[in-house]
Parts: structure tokens; C-alpha cells; sequence
């Protein structure tokens, strides 16, 4: 159908479109606006014809379906405004990385060093040793942050397992705790084969790895765990525990190890806390 056009648009365009460069965002930008016209524009063509035809609000069903579609497009556009600040105010951060000094400037401190990350990685993988029965453990990795985690705890641990990545991203509607998860990268395995093990690097919210975890289960594996590097739950709005938690942190902005910043510092080798702008 018509409206379908400039929803295929906005998504492959506007907000899977590449944000590194600053040009991208003025793209980005201009083809919000564009298809955010072309929605005006179709909505009222809708209205003229219903009004033309007078058709009977209550009883047809055609406008209770232009009405979903009409929401979840709000939805989405306010999803894509979100997006496209976040990347502008991660722009202003990233763009002033002309120096190792200037870079090193943003690490306000260092609040877990490598020496304790790599104690309590041997311990993690001891844990995932001892689910060990004769059935393969699948070691789960959702990037992008949890690679560096998924490299270090694999090589720590001594029994038989296969490693899987998985990228995933998630639509929510204001405070709701579930929302639609979009597997854009998925499992080769069939995991009803496997104790599955999430290597997460950290639980904030909560969201995204809930349903995650509910599609995993849905596709029945042996038993499904959780091990995470870091828990911040001063910032859950679900009901989610891991059953292995390396560190657990105030609600701070972290980077290093892993997490980014307009996709700089994951390569530190420690968790530290970002120095953010002061207004």
C-alpha cells in the first residue's frame, strides 16, 4: 500500500543509515523531513477520501487500521528523533578526539581495573565449567559490547562449547518494560541442542535481554543462564537477574572494555567512568 512506501524510506534511510560522519546526520536529517512530509500528505489524502465517501467512522474497519498505523509511525518517528539526537550529541563528544590527550581526557576514572576484571573472569568461567553435563554449552554474545567479555570468558573456560552472536535491537512505547525485538543478526545454531549461556557485558534496563531471553527460550534449549559483566540496577524497569554477575555499579556512564562512546574507548582494558560535558 501507498503508506508503506514512506515507512520503508524512513527506516532504511533515516535510521539504519550510517551516523559516523557529520554529513550523514544532514542526510539523516533532510530525509526525516522529507518522509515526514510524504506522511502529512498521505494521511490527508485519507481524510479527504473518507470525508468525500462518507464513510461511517464507527463501523468501518479501514479506519481502525489506519489508526494502528498512524500510531505505531509516531512511534517510530519519535524513535528516529531519539536516534538522531543521540547521535548528534555523540558527534559533538567524538569530533574533538584530535589527540591522545584530548581523547584520554574523557576517562574521568578508572573505577575497575584489568587486574580485577580478569580475577573475576576466572571465576565466571569456573561457574560455567560446573553446568558442564555432557551436553554442549552455546556461549550467546550480543554485540556490539559484549565482545571483548565473549573473547576473555570463552578462552577461560575448559569444557566443550560453541560461541553464537546475535545483534538485536528493540522498539519500546514510553514506560512499557516489553516491546518488538528485531533479530537483525541471528544464531547459526539450533540452540534445543544446548545449555545456552548469554555473555552480556551489561544489564541496565533490562529490556532488550529480557526479550531476548524470551525468544531464546521460546525455542526451547536444555536451560538458558545469564552471565553479565556489569548490573546497574538502579536502572531496571523489568524483572531480570542474572545468574552470574561480575560487578555491580552505580548509575553511571561507563566506557572501556568493551563499551563505547560514539563507538570509542571499547578497546581500554578497564571499566571507566566517562567525563561528560558540564553545562
Amino acid at each position: 500500500m501507498a503508506y508503506a512506501v514512506p515507512a520503508i524510506i524512513l527506516r532504511v534511510l533515516v535510521y539504519d543509515y550510517p551516523h559516523q560522519k557529520s554529513s550523514d546526520l544532514v542526510v539523516r536529517t533532510f530525509l526525516f523531513l522529507y518522509t515526514s512530509f510524504i506522511y502529512a500528505f498521505l494521511w490527508l489524502q485519507w481524510l479527504i477520501l473518507i470525508f468525500t465517501l462518507k464513510i461511517n467512522f464507527i463501523n468501518c474497519e479501514i479506519i481502525v487500521d489506519i489508526m494502528r498505523i498512524m500510531q505505531y509511525n509516531i512511534l517510530y518517528i519519535a524513535k528516529v528523533l531519539q536516534h538522531t539526537t543521540i547521535c548528534c550529541t555523540i558527534q559533538g563528544e567524538t569530533d574533538m578526539y584530535k589527540s591522545t590527550e584530548e581523547f584520554n581526557s574523557k576517562i574521568k576514572s578508572v573505577m575497575i581495573t584489568e587486574e580485577e576484571i580478569k580475577e573475576k573472569i576466572a571465576q565466571a568461567a569456573k561457574e560455567i565449567d560446573s553446568w558442564y553435563d555432557g551436553t554442549p554449552i552455546l556461549l550467546v554474545s550480543i554485540l556490539k559490547g559484549a565482545f571483548v567479555f565473549m573473547a576473555d570468558i570463552c578462552r577461560a573456560v575448559t569444557v566443550p562449547c560453541e560461541i553464537g552472536f546475535m545483534c538485536a535491537k528493540s522498539y519500546y512505547s514510553g514506560t512499557q518494560s516489553s516491546g518488538v525485538v528485531s533479530i537483525t543478526m541471528d544464531l547459526d545454531q539450533d540452540v534445543s541442542n544446548y545449555h545456552v549461556v548469554i555473555i552480556e557485558d551489561i544489564i541496565d534496563t533490562g529490556r532488550t535481554l529480557n526479550d531476548v531471553v524470551k525468544l531464546l527460550k521460546g525455542r526451547n534449549p536444555k536451560s538458558l543462564r545469564i552471565v553479565t559483566l556489569l548490573d546497574k540496577p538502579a536502572r531496571r524497569v523489568v524483572e531480570l537477574e542474572a545468574d552470574v554477575t561480575l560487578f555491580t555499579i552505580p548509575d553511571k556512564f561507563i566506557i572501556g572494555y568493551g563499551l563505547d562512546c560514539g563507538e570509542y574507548f571499547r578497546n581500554l582494558p578497564y571499566i571507566a567512568e566517562f567525563r561528560e560535558e558540564e553545562n
